[in-house]
């Protein structure tokens, strides 16, 4: 949670802001609680494979499912 408190400041001085999109502070955190959970996911799911899958790829696999569902 500390790593999550302290990336969503950089996060939001990345972002723009215009018409119908959430407030900065709503997309920073997140795009940065999705970016966690995709990591957690992707580390169980190497884990249940015992390490024979590749890691970037399940991180990678978990981000499309999350852009795909979005």
């Amino acid at each position: 949670m500390r790593w999550q408190a302290e990336l969503v400041p950089v996060v939001r001085a990345r972002l723009g802001s215009g018409p119908g999109r959430p407030a900065p502070d709503t997309q920073a955190k997140a795009i940065v609680a999705t970016v966690f959970a995709c990591i957690d996911t992707a580390t169980e799911l190497w884990a249940g494979h015992d390490g024979r899958v590749d890691l970037a790829d399940l991180y990678d696999q978990c981000l499309a499912a999350v852009r795909h569902h979005g």
